[in-house]
């Protein structure tokens, strides 16, 4: 009989205890439980289950491959795809609704030829959704449109204001 040299035994509870201690450090913050490579070895699926379930509300890894294992699974939370290639299969991440990083112009045009075989929109950058003095907002000029190599097309900036006080963030999380 051939017996494993080693063998991980993966705690969920122990999962589910760190990600509550993270919780509880940072009540209110948005928590990514990365399950990349599979978990670490120890099954991408029930490590996310089991972050999820203790309140991570993102879910990261590294390649789009393991994004949509994800999704088969059935996980439904926000997911981050973050090392991927040009050559990647972009429009089956995007129809997934796996949140993409991107690295250079080669690999924008990539994503945004996977989001025109998807048929979807992209969006870049954070959307406020209360308001935070931890980045800059961006007011986009809608009045005039850029292209770029007959691909991208986006809008040139109107207004930056970097890490605006308090009482303008506010006001800038609640401008249209």
């Amino acid at each position: 009989m051939h017996r494993p040299r080693a063998e991980a035994l993966v705690d969920l509870a122990a999962v589910q205890h760190n990600v509550g201690v993270l919780r509880s450090v940072a009540p209110g913050a948005a928590l990514m439980a990365v399950v990349k490579a599979d978990g670490y070895g120890h099954g991408a699926v029930p490590v996310a289950r089991a972050a999820l379930a203790a309140g991570a509300s993102w879910l990261g890894v590294c390649t789009v491959d393991e994004a949509l294992g994800l999704r088969a699974a059935g996980l439904t939370a926000p997911i981050l795809s973050w090392l991927n290639l040009p050559d990647d299969d972009f429009a089956a991440a995007i129809a997934a609704d796996v949140d993409l990083s991107v690295a250079s112009v080669v690999h924008l045009t990539a994503v945004l030829a996977g989001a025109r075989q998807a048929g979807r929109l992209v969006t870049f950058g954070v959307v406020a959704v209360s308001a935070e003095t931890g980045y800059g907002y961006i007011r986009p000029n809608r009045k005039v449109t850029l292209e770029k190599q007959g691909m991208l097309k986006g809008h040139p900036v109107s207004r930056f204001v970097e890490k605006p006080n308090a009482a303008k963030a506010a006001q800038y999380s609640t401008d249209p």
